[in-house]
Protein backbone atom coordinates (compact mmCIF):
# COMPACT_ATOMS: atom_id res chain seq x y z
CA UNK A 1 0.00 0.00 0.00
CA UNK A 2 2.87 2.39 0.71
CA UNK A 3 3.91 2.14 -2.93
CA UNK A 4 0.75 1.37 -4.86
CA UNK A 5 -1.70 3.61 -2.98
CA UNK A 6 0.08 6.49 -1.25
CA UNK A 7 -3.00 8.72 -1.68
CA UNK A 8 -5.97 8.80 -4.02
CA UNK A 9 -4.79 11.71 -6.15
CA UNK A 10 -1.20 10.47 -6.62
CA UNK A 11 -0.61 10.51 -10.40
CA UNK A 12 2.02 7.75 -10.61
CA UNK A 13 1.27 4.04 -10.59
CA UNK A 14 3.13 0.76 -10.10
CA UNK A 15 2.55 -2.40 -12.07
CA UNK A 16 1.85 -5.46 -9.96
CA UNK A 17 5.23 -6.83 -11.11
CA UNK A 18 6.97 -3.67 -9.86
CA UNK A 19 5.38 -4.00 -6.42
CA UNK A 20 6.31 -7.69 -6.34
CA UNK A 21 9.88 -6.85 -7.35
CA UNK A 22 10.22 -4.26 -4.57
CA UNK A 23 9.06 -6.88 -2.09
CA UNK A 24 11.47 -9.46 -3.52
CA UNK A 25 14.36 -7.04 -2.95
CA UNK A 26 13.44 -5.66 0.49
CA UNK A 27 10.87 -8.11 1.91
CA UNK A 28 8.82 -5.31 3.40
CA UNK A 29 11.65 -3.50 5.23
CA UNK A 30 9.96 -0.08 5.66
CA UNK A 31 12.96 2.25 5.22
CA UNK A 32 14.16 0.49 2.07
CA UNK A 33 10.63 0.23 0.64
CA UNK A 34 10.20 3.96 1.08
CA UNK A 35 13.68 4.60 -0.37
CA UNK A 36 12.86 2.59 -3.52
CA UNK A 37 9.62 4.53 -3.96
CA UNK A 38 11.26 7.88 -3.31
CA UNK A 39 14.08 7.15 -5.75
CA UNK A 40 11.65 6.03 -8.46
CA UNK A 41 9.60 9.22 -8.12
CA UNK A 42 12.73 11.40 -8.04
CA UNK A 43 14.09 9.77 -11.21
CA UNK A 44 10.69 10.07 -12.89
CA UNK A 45 10.51 13.77 -12.03
CA UNK A 46 14.05 14.33 -13.27
CA UNK A 47 13.31 12.56 -16.54
CA UNK A 48 9.98 14.27 -17.24
CA UNK A 49 10.44 17.73 -15.78
CA UNK A 50 14.18 18.40 -16.01
CA UNK A 51 15.26 16.32 -19.01
CA UNK A 52 11.91 16.79 -20.77
CA UNK A 53 11.77 13.11 -21.69
CA UNK A 54 8.14 11.97 -21.82
CA UNK A 55 7.32 8.66 -20.23
CA UNK A 56 4.34 6.74 -18.98
CA UNK A 57 3.50 7.53 -15.33
CA UNK A 58 3.82 3.88 -14.34
CA UNK A 59 6.75 2.06 -12.77
CA UNK A 60 7.75 -1.42 -13.92
CA UNK A 61 9.88 -4.20 -12.49
CA UNK A 62 12.72 -3.01 -14.76
CA UNK A 63 12.49 0.46 -13.18
CA UNK A 64 12.80 -1.11 -9.72
CA UNK A 65 15.81 -3.20 -10.80
CA UNK A 66 17.46 -0.09 -12.21
CA UNK A 67 17.03 1.75 -8.91
CA UNK A 68 18.42 -1.04 -6.72
CA UNK A 69 21.32 -1.48 -9.11
CA UNK A 70 22.54 2.09 -8.63
CA UNK A 71 25.42 2.85 -6.26
CA UNK A 72 23.54 5.92 -5.01
CA UNK A 73 20.76 3.68 -3.68
CA UNK A 74 23.24 1.99 -1.33
CA UNK A 75 24.70 5.34 -0.33
CA UNK A 76 21.24 6.70 0.49
CA UNK A 77 20.35 3.41 2.21
CA UNK A 78 23.56 3.55 4.21
CA UNK A 79 21.73 4.18 7.47
CA UNK A 80 20.08 0.78 7.15
CA UNK A 81 23.00 -1.20 5.73
CA UNK A 82 25.66 0.36 7.96
CA UNK A 83 23.36 -0.04 10.95
CA UNK A 84 22.87 -3.75 10.34
CA UNK A 85 26.61 -4.24 9.79
CA UNK A 86 27.50 -2.26 12.89
CA UNK A 87 25.04 -4.19 15.02
CA UNK A 88 26.49 -7.46 13.73
CA UNK A 89 29.95 -6.23 14.71
CA UNK A 90 28.91 -5.70 18.31
CA UNK A 91 29.15 -9.41 19.04
CA UNK A 92 29.26 -12.27 18.98
CA UNK A 93 32.32 -11.78 16.80
CA UNK A 94 31.44 -14.38 14.14
CA UNK A 95 28.47 -12.50 12.65
CA UNK A 96 30.48 -10.68 9.99
CA UNK A 97 32.11 -13.94 8.87
CA UNK A 98 28.68 -15.57 8.61
CA UNK A 99 27.29 -12.65 6.61
CA UNK A 100 30.26 -12.69 4.24
CA UNK A 101 29.88 -16.46 3.74
CA UNK A 102 26.16 -16.12 3.07
CA UNK A 103 26.68 -13.18 0.71
CA UNK A 104 29.14 -15.21 -1.35
CA UNK A 105 26.49 -17.88 -1.97
CA UNK A 106 23.89 -17.70 -4.73
CA UNK A 107 21.08 -18.19 -2.26
CA UNK A 108 20.09 -19.89 0.97
CA UNK A 109 22.54 -22.17 2.74
CA UNK A 110 22.10 -25.14 5.04
CA UNK A 111 23.87 -24.59 8.38
CA UNK A 112 26.71 -27.04 7.68
CA UNK A 113 27.59 -25.44 4.34
CA UNK A 114 27.20 -21.95 5.76
CA UNK A 115 29.36 -22.59 8.81
CA UNK A 116 32.03 -24.19 6.60
CA UNK A 117 31.98 -21.20 4.22
CA UNK A 118 32.42 -18.82 7.15
CA UNK A 119 35.39 -20.68 8.61
CA UNK A 120 33.93 -20.52 12.12
CA UNK A 121 33.87 -23.33 14.64
CA UNK A 122 30.40 -24.71 15.30
CA UNK A 123 29.98 -23.15 18.73
CA UNK A 124 30.78 -19.59 17.61
CA UNK A 125 28.79 -20.07 14.40
CA UNK A 126 25.71 -21.15 16.36
CA UNK A 127 26.06 -18.24 18.79
CA UNK A 128 26.43 -15.80 15.88
CA UNK A 129 23.50 -17.35 14.03
CA UNK A 130 21.27 -16.85 17.09
CA UNK A 131 22.16 -13.15 17.18
CA UNK A 132 21.53 -12.71 13.44
CA UNK A 133 18.15 -14.42 13.75
CA UNK A 134 17.22 -12.39 16.83
CA UNK A 135 17.96 -9.14 14.98
CA UNK A 136 16.11 -10.23 11.82
CA UNK A 137 19.23 -10.07 9.67
CA UNK A 138 18.79 -13.64 8.44
CA UNK A 139 15.82 -15.96 8.29
CA UNK A 140 15.24 -19.66 7.84
CA UNK A 141 13.37 -20.57 4.67
CA UNK A 142 12.79 -23.67 2.59
CA UNK A 143 16.32 -23.80 1.18
CA UNK A 144 18.13 -22.92 4.41
CA UNK A 145 19.24 -19.64 5.91
CA UNK A 146 19.24 -16.48 3.84
CA UNK A 147 19.23 -12.72 4.29
CA UNK A 148 15.97 -11.36 5.67
CA UNK A 149 16.46 -8.42 3.27
CA UNK A 150 17.93 -9.73 -0.01
CA UNK A 151 19.58 -6.39 -0.86
CA UNK A 152 21.84 -6.91 2.14
CA UNK A 153 23.62 -9.61 0.10
CA UNK A 154 24.44 -7.05 -2.59
CA UNK A 155 25.62 -4.54 -0.03
CA UNK A 156 27.91 -7.04 1.71
CA UNK A 157 29.34 -8.15 -1.64
CA UNK A 158 29.88 -4.54 -2.73
CA UNK A 159 31.46 -3.70 0.61
CA UNK A 160 33.75 -6.73 0.40
CA UNK A 161 34.48 -6.43 -3.31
Amino acid sequence: NLLANPQDDFPLDFTREAVDRVYAHVRGQPFLTQLVGHTLVRLYNQSVFEDRTPREPRFTAADVDEVVGRAEFYEQGGYYFDGVWSQAGAGPQGQHALLRGLAASDGPLAPDAWFAASGLDESLANESLKALLQHDVVRLGEGGYDFAVPLMRRWVMKDEG
